[in-house]
């Protein structure tokens, strides 16, 4: 079960996945193929995702500091009608949650840091053996042409 389908993980992780989602489900791509989302962030994430209104400013810190989102420029102004830009860099993970909360000494828990590492290794873990498995195969036919030829 993923850290976005548990309870595991503090629900400001889901905000970050569900803000990022929203921008880049809108955004488009620049001529370097970047995904730039322009709009009004507050009502992104007030209105349209209906998150509580403390987690506005939490979720956008974390995803700056976890490098997922770039302010490009900033909206608002006098008559609150310009649209702020920002470049969508990448999505966050569970690993990248875990390493900025780290860095930023908020209290991440050990058993959540844990339960991260074996996610990770035994994903890493299934890539190898399935590796592996190709690798046999193709030794085990080589091995038959050599005997046949």
């Amino acid at each position: 079960m993923s850290a976005q389908e548990g309870s595991e993980f503090p629900a400001l992780y889901r905000y970050c996945l569900r803000v990022y989602d929203g921008m880049l489900e809108e955004a488009e791509p620049d001529e370097d193929g970047n995904f730039i989302w322009k709009g009004a962030l507050t009502r992104l994430i007030l209105v349209d995702l209906a998150l509580p209104s403390p987690q506005y400013t939490y979720t956008m810190q974390a995803l700056k500091a976890m490098d997922c989102v770039k302010q490009l420029k900033r909206g608002g102004g006098r008559s609150g009608d310009a649209l702020s830009e920002w470049v969508c860099l990448q999505r966050p993970t569970e690993d990248l949650f875990v390493r900025q909360q780290a860095s930023a000494g908020h209290w991440v828990s050990e058993g959540t840091v844990l339960k991260q590492r074996i996610r990770d290794l035994s994903g890493r873990l299934s890539t190898i053996e399935t590796e592996l498995r190709n690798l046999t195969a193709v030794v085990a036919e080589l091995i038959k042409e050599r005997q046949d030829g």
